[in-house]
């Protein structure tokens, strides 16, 4: 497990909670899985995973406290708004699960390819990167 100081964990709880409220997702609860992602080699900052049928979401930490300021922010904002996107989600997964294994595969990777062009785009006009600007 990760060592995180308080500082670095209430940092990383307040962006959460302000973009949970700022986004009207106040009924979420999401729980930070404070061990370190594994390298993907992707450089993944955060990574939010809700549980099916609950209003429930473990968010893991990646290479979060390397970023600036602004990068934090928008990776927390990017984040709470696949909660927003979650019941979407299902009903695709519920569809797709009708079609051939081949179908389901390509479709999916489709669909999330979109949904996180989607996410990137509103996280940045949400939460703007001062790099970016």
């Amino acid at each position: 497990m990760a060592e995180y100081s308080e500082e670095q964990r209430k940092q990383l709880q307040d962006l959460l909670g302000k973009w949970r409220s700022k986004l009207r997702l106040d009924q979420w609860i999401v729980r930070v899985q404070w061990d370190r992602l594994p390298d993907s080699g992707e450089g993944t900052v955060l990574e939010i995973q809700p549980v099916e049928g609950r209003q429930f979401a473990n968010l893991r930490v990646g290479t979060f406290f390397e970023q600036t300021q602004s990068q934090a922010e928008n990776a927390a904002c990017h984040e709470m708004f696949h909660l927003g996107f979650n019941q979407m989600d299902v009903v695709v997964e519920q569809m797709l699960e009708q079609l051939s294994p081949q179908m389901r595969e390509l479709l999916r990777t489709l669909y999330h390819e979109q949904v996180e062009r989607i996410v990137d785009w509103l996280a940045l006009i949400t939460a703007p990167m001062d790099e970016l600007r």
